[in-house]
Parts: structure tokens; C-alpha cells; sequence
């Protein structure tokens, strides 16, 4: 190795050794909160090299202060391609609750460690204010707060849970955009969401937004929500009147709540539940543009401007292709217009114009350019002119027309390469090769007996396949109809899943969101797999139908502490566990490893000894 490459190798340890021991301060709080509600504001820091100060806090306009410092720290270790980092995080928490609604700001928070003072960026909080039921009658309705209210003997209601189409504008002119929205409104969590048929957009052209499904509390009528806008179009619409988006209808799955007795008392275990939903009709007047409209009118709506340029490699020369490029900036109907046209001298042969339209959703629009390439070939030595165009569309500011005039070309056309032109009945031909004469030769074919053995060899063969292919397609639905069967053979599947949420919450460090979602993939996945109801969940249940199904006593023993401890440190929020996080998420997935690649026993049948004579 040369002492350059020593260099930067030692040069990149120490860099990397300082990025990943560098001290750093953040908040973590939650965006939305409900009055009457409790919330925690919790300030970290990571990698401190030295015990750092308390955040010194000023008090939050319409909260009231519960508690705090709550001190904890938190370490992490891994070891990845041989590489092994650790990380220690200081947390200090401090609860409040939101007496007020409104608009809150979490104030500049600022630590001191090893001498370094660290401070955070203010944060915006939201407090809305309660349902209006829950302070009439509190247990009456579904509040999306409370999992209380939420249990599973309720009926779902169509004011719980709905999905509604909403127009940026209730009215816009002809080739005007406007944004759409489909937002899923819900008292209840959404897992999941399916659509099983697509709004129509007839009559518009239609730009889809991509969104991240984010959800948000938002007040609706006096009532609080889960807001998750599912669907964004930028909507141009292609005719006057009431134009109509017919609704789609989606399948929601929500999670409802049961108690369950455990060992630590009544408990609320989540229970998925898929409920079909149709959304409203959108609505949207559509108002014609105004009249007389100019005859150069290109059916642009917008604000645009126009450049234009002449490419040609070696100047303008006969029996040689140059192009005129047409370039469109600006904000509006952009893939829906039509280009302005270019009057070209009756010497140059011209080509289709070419459109290219780069444009993406801004706003209530589209925001881009639209190139035009115009190619034309002189078939003449000499001074020509190429007259401009005139770009005219409708400005939505000023709410009348507009006119750009682009200036044309004065060209000077030199003398070019020869062309291949054939002159066919009076008219110039290009590009016409001449027809070749052959021989036309008749062969007659024999075919063998092996021919047509193959033949019903094919048919044979593939009848085989479809009475193979209908045994396994029969035996599929059969196994699909044995309701226990599939969920046993799914159960690992729904497992895997459930636990890579509660591996999100673990790298997020959030503790309770964790231990709920480990908990729910550990008596999801037994009760799954040993067939057994929800009603009938226990510890004793899962240990006898474990030791039936030929799990060693001791692995049972490891499952039974393993559930004990995650409910230990979900419902007793102070307490600790021997096991980290970490060791918790691994210790689960090796458990149900373990279950999975057990061979479950033969259920032995007792012995009759009645013979009949």
C-alpha cells in the first residue's frame, strides 16, 4: 500500500469515527393533538460525550405542564459486514396537556454538552378541539382518540367512516385545471386500503399526483377524523357544463378493539375488520371561454411565453433537412394545446411537426414546455423568407386574450448534396427502389406419417395438462374454502408482516407503538396457527395446543415469557425489561422460526377392538 492510499485510508476512519460519534439534539412531538389530551415532548440527544443539561422550557400557550424531566437512555449495537457501531441516546420527556384549541408553537430548546450548547428548531403544534358528542354523551359515539369507544361489538357507521371526492374550485373555465381529491375520512386506524373500481374522469384530462398515504386528524362537522387523502388529480376539463366524477368503491380495513383477560387484568386486543365503501359523486361547472374567440386561437388556457430557434449543423442547404424549434414555458393546458404553424415558401418540402410536451402537476395545473420541431427541406438555390406565427391563448389573470408574435426567418439557401428523386407520372417521388424480377417457382411438399403422429401427440399432451391443471385448480379452491386451513397456512405470512411494522417502530424508537405491534404478530400468529378463536386466546390455550402440536416445553416457556414481557412494558409504561428492543424484535422472530420449522405431530386414533360377524 502507498503512503498516499495510507493516508486517505486513515483520513477516512477518523472522518467516519466523527461523523458517527457527532452530538446532536432533536425533539420529538406530535403535530396534532385533541383537547383534553395528554402528549409528551421528548428532547434527544445522540452520542453524547458528556452528561448533558436539562432543556431549559418556557410554558406552551393553551397546555398545561403534567410532568418532566422524565430521564432515559437508550443504546443500540450493531454489527454489520464486519463493521460494529454503537449508539447511546438521552431522552428527556416532559407531558403536558392541551387545555385549548388552537395553534401552538414549541419553543427553541437548548442543551448543553461537554461544553457545546445544542438547540432545536420550534415546532408547530395543532390542538383541535373534542368531538362534539364526546362532551354530550362520551361513550355513545366512536371517537378516533379513544380506543375505548372503538371495540368490536359496534356496528361500523357510514358517518364513521366515508370517503368523499373534493374540487379545489366549485367552477372553472374550459381547459382551466382544477385539483381533485379523494381523502378517506375515518374514526377508526386504516391498515389497509384496496380500490376496487377507480373514479371516472370523462370528459377531463386527468394528472395524477403521487402522495405518500399520510394520515392527519381533521374536524369535520364538529367531529374528529383519521384524514388520509388516498387519490390527487390535476383535472383539465375538455367541455363546458356540469361535468359529473362518478365515484369509486374502495375496501378499508380498519382496526376495532376487543378485551381480553390476561394475566395483568382486561386488556384491548386490535382486531382487523375490511368494510366497503363507496365514495360521492364530484361535481364541477364548467364555464365556455369568452366569445368571439381570435382565429389563431390555439386553445392554450394559461400564462405562457414562447422562444424560438433555427438548428441546421452546416447553414440551410438544398436536399438537406434544418428544423425550426417552437419552444412553449409556462403554466397551463400544455398537453392539450395546439401549436402555432410557421408559413414555409411553396419551395421547401415540410415534414409533420414534431411535439414533445415535458409538463408536471403544480398547483391546480400543469407546469412545463412544450418543444416543437418544424422540418422542412429547400429544393431551391436562393433568398427565401419564413414567415412568423402568432401564439394567441387565454390569460386566467387578466380573463382575456392574448396574442405573442414570433418573428420568422429570412434564410439564405446554398447549393446542396444531389438528391435521389424519381419523376413518376409528373410527380417527384423519393426514395422509390426499383422492383426486382424473380422466378416464380412452385414446390410441392410431402408430408410424412411422423407429421401427423406429432400432431395427436400435441393433443393428447395437452389435454393431460388441463385434467392436471383442473385436479390442482379444484384442489386450490377446496383448501381455500377450509377457512382454518388457510389461515394456519397463512399465519406466518401475516407474522412476518405485522412484525416488519413493529421493525419500523423500532427504528423510529417508538416504544409503545413497538410493543403493541410485537404483541399483535405474537397472538395474531398462534391463534392462526393452532386454529384458535379470538374469544378463546389465552396463555393456558396457546401452552396445551403448543405441547399437542410438538413444540418442546421449553420453547413454549420461552413464548409464554416472551408475550408476558412485551405486555409488561406496553401496559406498565416505568417499568423495565431484561430484554432491549432489539433483543425483544429478534427473540420473536426466532420463536415463530422455530414453531414454523416444527413438525407437527400425528394425532394417533385409539385403537377399536369390535369386529363384526
Amino acid at each position: 500500500m502507498s503512503i498516499r492510499r495510507l493516508i486517505y485510508f486513515i483520513v477516512a476512519i477518523i472522518a467516519s469515527t466523527a461523523m458517527a460519534d457527532a452530538v446532536t439534539l432533536r425533539v420529538e412531538a406530535p403535530s396534532q393533538v385533541i383537547e383534553g389530551q395528554k402528549f409528551n415532548v421528548k428532547y434527544c440527544v445522540d452520542n453524547p460525550n458528556d452528561s448533558p443539561s436539562e432543556p431549559k422550557l418556557s410554558d406552551l400557550p393553551n397546555c398545561k405542564f403534567i410532568f418532566g424531566p422524565g430521564r432515559s437512555t437508550e443504546s443500540s449495537y450493531s454489527n454489520f459486514n464486519g463493521k460494529t457501531s454503537q449508539r447511546t441516546t438521552i431522552g428527556f420527556v416532559y407531558t403536558y396537556k392541551a387545555i385549548k384549541a388552537g395553534k401552538v408553537t414549541i419553543p427553541s430548546a437548548k442543551v448543553i454538552v461537554g461544553g457545546k450548547t445544542l438547540s432545536t428548531k420550534p415546532l408547530a403544534l395543532e390542538i383541535l378541539p373534542p368531538d362534539r358528542s364526546a362532551s354530550s354523551a362520551p361513550n355513545s359515539s366512536v371517537q378516533a382518540y379513544d380506543i375505548n369507544t372503538q371495540t368490536t361489538d359496534r356496528p361500523v357507521g357510514g358517518d364513521e367512516l366515508f370517503i368523499r371526492i373534493q374540487m379545489s374550485k366549485p367552477s372553472v373555465y374550459e381547459q382551466e385545471g382544477v385539483v381533485c381529491s379523494i381523502k378517506l375520512y375515518s374514526k377508526y386506524q386504516v391498515q389497509k386500503l384496496v380500490t376496487n373500481v377507480q373514479p371516472a374522469y370523462n370528459g377531463f384530462l386527468a394528472d395524477e399526483v403521487q402522495l405518500p398515504l399520510q394520515g392527519h386528524f381533521e374536524s369535520v362537522g364538529g367531529e374528529n377524523f383519521y384524514c388520509y387523502e388516498i387519490k390527487r388529480s390535476v383535472l383539465i376539463p375538455q367541455q363546458t357544463g356540469h361535468l359529473e366524477i362518478n365515484s369509486g368503491s374502495y375496501d378499508v380495513t380498519i382496526v376495532q378493539f376487543e378485551t381480553i383477560r390476561t394475566g395483568f387484568g382486561l386488556m384491548r386486543s386490535p382486531v382487523e375488520k375490511t368494510v366497503k365503501v363507496n365514495s360521492n359523486k364530484g361535481t364541477l361547472n364548467v364555464i365556455p371561454l369568452p366569445t368571439p374567440k381570435p382565429a389563431d386561437f390555439c386553445g392554450a388556457v394559461g400564462r405562457f411565453s414562447v422562444t424560438r430557434q433555427l438548428v441546421s449543423n452546416k447553414g440551410v442547404r438544398t436536399n438537406e433537412a434544418a428544423t425550426i424549434k417552437l419552444t412553449i414555458s409556462g403554466y397551463g393546458n400544455l398537453k392539450s394545446l395546439t401549436a402555432p404553424k410557421f408559413d414555409f415558401p411553396a419551395q421547401f418540402d415540410l415534414y409533420d411537426a414534431q411535439t414533445v410536451v415535458t409538463a408536471n402537476p403544480s398547483g391546480d395545473s400543469l407546469d412545463g414546455k412544450v418543444e416543437v420541431d418544424y422540418t422542412f427541406v429547400p429544393q431551391s438555390v436562393g433568398k427565401f423568407t419564413v414567415g412568423g406565427a402568432r401564439f394567441v391563448y387565454f390569460d386566467l389573470d387578466s380573463k382575456e386574450y392574448k396574442t405573442i408574435v414570433v418573428d420568422g426567418f429570412n434564410l439564405d439557401v446554398a447549393k446542396g448534396a444531389a438528391s435521389n428523386v424519381v419523376k413518376y407520372n409528373n410527380e417527384m417521388m423519393k426514395d422509390i427502389l426499383p422492383l426486382i424480377a424473380t422466378p416464380f417457382v412452385v414446390e410441392v411438399c410431402y408430408e410424412s406419417i411422423f407429421g401427423e403422429m406429432m400432431q395427436w401427440l400435441f393433443y393428447v399432451v395437452v389435454t393431460l395438462a388441463f385434467v392436471v391443471v383442473a385436479f390442482v385448480y379444484r384442489k386450490r379452491l377446496k383448501d381455500r374454502a377450509n377457512i382454518t386451513l388457510m389461515r394456519r397456512k397463512g399465519a406466518n405470512k401475516v407474522a412476518r408482516r405485522r412484525l416488519k411494522r413493529a421493525k419500523r417502530c423500532l427504528q423510529k424508537k417508538l416504544k409503545d407503538k413497538f410493543y403493541e405491534e410485537t404483541l399483535s404478530a405474537l397472538w395474531g400468529y398462534f391463534g392462526d396457527k393452532l386454529s384458535i378463536p379470538v374469544s378463546e386466546l389465552n396463555r393456558d390455550n396457546i401452552s396445551d395446543n403448543m405441547l399437542d402440536y410438538g413444540v418442546e416445553s421449553m420453547v413454549v416457556t420461552d413464548i409464554i415469557n416472551l408475550i408476558d414481557d412485551c405486555e409488561f412494558a406496553r401496559y406498565a409504561q416505568s417499568a423495565e425489561i431484561s430484554l432491549s428492543m432489539d433483543d425483544v424484535y429478534a427473540r420473536a422472530c426466532e420463536l415463530i422460526n422455530k414453531v414454523e420449522n416444527t413438525k407437527r405431530k400425528k394425532i394417533e386414533q385409539p385403537y377399536n377392538n369390535d369386529f363384526q360377524e
